[in-house]
């Protein structure tokens, strides 16, 4: 898989992530899945998504739309959102 089609993915599933108490499970696949492509990808570290989740999965779940956002913004600007 291209970086490109990776990262239109990752949009997608930003803006279109579970509800979190309705689907917690499916939500923290979904978080573990984005963390791990962003590691993959270079636009995160593990060490900083291990640090952004002992916060808590919500913060993490905003720092890694973040990253998402960030890198695919040159891509995809029209679906670059900030989470709600």
């Amino acid at each position: 898989m291209n970086e490109e089609l990776l990262l239109a993915h990752l949009l997608w599933m930003c803006s279109n992530m579970p509800d979190k108490k309705e689907k917690e499970m499916k939500w923290n696949r979904w978080l573990g899945y984005m963390q791990g492509q962003c590691v993959a990808l270079g636009i995160m570290t593990l060490d900083y998504c291990k640090q952004s989740n002992k916060s808590s999965l919500d913060y993490g779940y905003r720092m890694t739309h973040r990253a998402i956002t960030q890198a695919g913004y040159g891509l995809i600007p029209e679906r670059c959102k900030a989470p709600e």
